[in-house]
């Protein structure tokens, strides 16, 4: 049985943007790992456990990125009836904002995480849903690429991925101080 040698350099069958495509994509992937940290930052918090490390691997035992987001929705708004503060409405009113923020990033990761990788010498390296759409897309690489994800769209949902957990961050900051 043959094996591939990784070693050898790539053929004139492969796209030669491709490691780059591979390396935006793992790179956009890491920074989304940043933003499921952050949120379980926040859910460790909003619950007061006495021990973090608990609560986050309770965070993290929740399956689904929309149930994580919906445990920390049910900890501010129960902390928020609570305690009827200036600070808990404006923490609700603050997290609000980072559900849309979250739920629109979502969408981007699994755009992400759900496409196949298709590449040539000719057309470049990009990924599109799946094979039953190959052919409907535009054979001119422009007019392709407003319709593919891209090195370019991946660096753009890098760099969302990198704003909404530096703002999760901030409110776990925020509630750690208030505590």
């Amino acid at each position: 049985m043959e094996t591939e040698n990784w070693s050898k350099s790539l053929g004139a069958e492969y796209a030669t943007d491709e490691p780059e495509f591979m390396c935006e994509l793992g790179r956009a992937m890491a920074e989304w790992g940043n933003v499921e940290h952050a949120l379980s930052s926040v859910f460790a918090v909003a619950i007061q456990s006495k021990d973090p490390f608990l609560a986050r691997a309770s965070f993290h035992s929740i399956v689904g990125f929309r149930d994580r987001l919906r445990a920390v929705e049910t900890l501010i708004a129960m902390q928020s009836k609570r305690n009827l503060t200036d600070f808990w409405k404006e923490v609700h009113l603050e997290w609000k904002r980072i559900d849309d923020i979250l739920s629109k990033a979502s969408k981007k990761r699994n755009r992400l995480a759900h496409m196949h990788v298709w590449q040539g010498p000719e057309i470049g390296t990009f990924g599109a849903q799946n094979i039953t759409g190959l052919a409907d897309l535009p054979l001119d690489p422009v007019a392709r690429k407003k319709e593919v994800v891209t090195i370019a769209l991946m660096r753009d949902y890098r760099r969302s991925f990198c704003i909404a957990a530096d703002r999760v961050y901030k409110l776990q900051e925020r509630l750690t101080n208030a505590g």
